[in-house]
C-alpha cells in the first residue's frame, strides 16, 4: 500500500496527486499502528506466554538477533510510537490545533459527488499532514536517511525475519507436510497505482448485486 501510494504521488498532478499523498500518509500511520501492535503481541504472546521458553532454541541466529533489535527499539522513546499515539488510532488534539493555527489563506478544496467513494477533504487532509510532518520530518521514501521510513524499514525486516522463523518452528512441531508450488498472479510492485476515485456507476451496480441499495436504484450520469 505504501509503495503504490507513493507512485501515485509521482504519477499524479493536482487534486489526484493529493489524494495519492493522502492514501501514502495514511499507509503510513497503519505501518506504524500494526509495528506497534506487533510489539504488544511479541510481549504477550512470546515472553508472558512462555512460548519463548519452549521454541527459542529453534530459532536462528538470524531470528534471534532481529528480535533483539525489534525489542530495542521499542525500549525508549521513538517515531512509530509517536504517529501511532498521535496519528493513527488517536489524534492528538494540540498538535493538529498547531497545524491548524499555521495555515495561511490559499485555495483548499473540498471534492464530493455523489457517492462518499469519492470524497475528499483537502484542508483536512493539509492539517493533518502538516501536524504529522512537523513530528517526523519530510516522508520521502526515496530519502534513505528519513528516519521514520529508516525506522520503519529496519522494523518490518526484524520483525518479518522473526515471525517466519517461529512459524516455521511452531507448524512443524504440528507435524504438517510442506509443497512447494509457483504462483502465475505475480506484479511488480514498482508498477502499481493507488485507486484514487472509485467509478461511480460501477460503484451504483455492485450495490444493487450485493442488495445494499434497490435495484430500482438510478445510475449516475455518465461522465
Amino acid at each position: 500500500m505504501v509503495v503504490s501510494a507513493h507512485n501515485g504521488v509521482k504519477a499524479y498532478q493536482g487534486i489526484e496527486h493529493e489524494v495519492a499523498l493522502h492514501s501514502l500518509i495514511f499507509a503510513v500511520r497503519l505501518w506504524c499502528a500494526a509495528l506497534n501492535e506487533a510489539e504488544n503481541v511479541i510481549q504477550t504472546a512470546w515472553h508472558e506466554s512462555r512460548l519463548s521458553a519452549k521454541t527459542h532454541r529453534e530459532l536462528d541466529v538470524g531470528a534471534i538477533h532481529a528480535l533483539k533489535q525489534f525489542r530495542r527499539y521499542f525500549a525508549s522513546k521513538n517515531l512509530v510510537r509517536t504517529v501511532r499515539d498521535k496519528f493513527a488510532s488517536h489524534y492528538d488534539s494540540d498538535s493538529i490545533a498547531t497545524a491548524l493555527r499555521r495555515r495561511i489563506a490559499g485555495d483548499y478544496t473540498f471534492v464530493t459527488s455523489e457517492r462518499s467513494g469519492n470524497i475528499f477533504y483537502n484542508f483536512a487532509e493539509s492539517v493533518r499532514h502538516a501536524s504529522l510532518l512537523d513530528e517526523v520530518g519530510a516522508l520521502d521514501p526515496s530519502v534513505a536517511t528519513n528516519p521514520l521510513y529508516r525506522d520503519l524499514g529496519r522494523l518490518h525486516d526484524w520483525f518479518m525475519t522473526f515471525s517466519h522463523a517461529i512459524m516455521v518452528a511452531i507448524t512443524e512441531r504440528c507435524g504438517v507436510r510442506a509443497e512447494t508450488f509457483t504462483s502465475t498472479a505475480i506484479v511488480d510492485p514498482a508498477d502499481q497505482l493507488p485507486t484514487i476515485f472509485v467509478d461511480e456507476r460501477a460503484m451504483v451496480r455492485t450495490l444493487k448485486q450485493r442488495g445494499v441499495i434497490d435495484l430500482d436504484e438510478p445510475e449516475p450520469p455518465a461522465a
